[in-house]
């Protein structure tokens, strides 16, 4: 970023000088209540899916290591995907809802490796798909992606230390182990979640950082 773009590196997540902490703390907040609501729907609906796995001397310290490098990864992730991939195609165009499906697509493809798509070959990369597709558009209406960065990060910290699928590309210690994967559910209960993410953050209207973004190498806005 600054030696071939010559931009700073904080411009991959917002148009402002500095980064709004409370801003990313928001979204990993929101989101990692929507995601505990969407577990406990499902517990309700299959109890018989949720065992408890906990063991206390194998989840600390396994713990301590999660909670430091998941928001490292997921964080990664968003820089890649929303960050710099979507101000490079932000030059093919500026429609926000093709931006947010190229995106999305972008980001469904290295996850199609994942163990979880025996479960569902079609409605798993849909699921990837809708939420790469679903971060984009926040990303774009709040004109920064401080937002998607936490919102990520407690997504993975969620299921990394409490509610795990047993065939995860991401084994961990966690409390509970969910040993059957429901396709349907997860693509519905995401889709909702995204809905009401959207809705509770820009219930006001206006993006964080002034008008919906304009993603591109140039300009004062995101990217």
């Amino acid at each position: 970023m600054r030696f071939v773009h010559g931009r700073p590196f904080h411009s991959l997540i917002t148009p402002a000088k500095k980064l709004n902490w409370r801003r990313i703390g928001y979204g990993f907040g929101l989101w990692l209540l929507l995601v505990a609501l969407a577990s406990l729907v499902e517990y309700l609906l299959h109890p018989n899916i949720y065992t408890v796995v906990f063991n206390l001397r194998r989840f600390v310290p396994f713990a301590l290591v999660v909670l430091l490098l998941t928001p490292m990864q997921t964080t990664a992730e968003e820089l890649f995907f929303r960050g710099y991939l979507l101000q490079a195609t932000g030059h093919a165009g500026r429609n926000v809802w093709l931006l947010s499906l190229v995106n999305g697509i972008l980001f469904m493809v290295p996850h199609l490796g994942n163990p979880e798509l025996v479960a569902s070959p079609i409605l798993l990369p849909l699921f990837y798909l809708s939420f790469g597709a679903a971060f984009t558009l926040i990303t774009l209406r709040d004109n920064s992606a401080e937002l998607a960065i936490g919102a990520h990060a407690a997504n993975n910290l969620y299921a990394a230390l409490f509610a795990n699928y047993a065939n995860s590309a991401l084994q961990t210690e966690s409390i509970f182990m969910v040993t059957e994967l429901d396709p349907v559910y997860g693509l519905v209960s995401l889709w909702v979640m995204a809905g009401l993410f959207y809705i509770i953050v820009f219930r006001r209207g206006p993006a964080r950082h002034g008008r919906a973004a304009q993603p591109g190498f140039e300009g004062e806005e995101y990217g």
